[in-house]
């Protein structure tokens, strides 16, 4: 199934260059095997679990294309100024991998 899931233009390209391979949302945004595009090109999840923030932003914001645990803070608290961030809250954490070729 297509789904659709926004990207910040420099998450877009850290995607493209391998260097961001998961999506965390606090919602899910797709189930594996599902497609969504970045300009045009495919990328497929491959895997989604429900996990608390503080897993994502300590063990795994390198995975989402961060160089530290403090700029996935800042981006989350950025795109959440309501709540925040809230180390316990449970999110969805989505791996992703481009897929080659057309879409099949």
């Amino acid at each position: 199934m297509r789904v659709f899931i926004p990207f910040m233009p420099d998450l877009i390209e850290a995607s493209f260059e391998g260097r961001k391979v998961a999506t965390t949302r606090s919602r899910m945004m797709g189930k594996p095997g599902d497609i969504f595009y970045l300009r045009g090109i495919p990328f497929e999840i491959y895997a989604v679990e429900k996990v608390e923030l503080c897993i994502v932003a300590e063990e795994r914001y390198q995975q989402e294309g961060f160089n530290t645990p403090q700029d996935f803070k800042k981006a989350w608290k950025h795109l959440h100024p309501v709540k925040g961030y809230d180390a316990k809250q449970k999110v969805f954490y989505h791996r992703y991998k481009r897929r080659g070729g057309e879409d099949a």
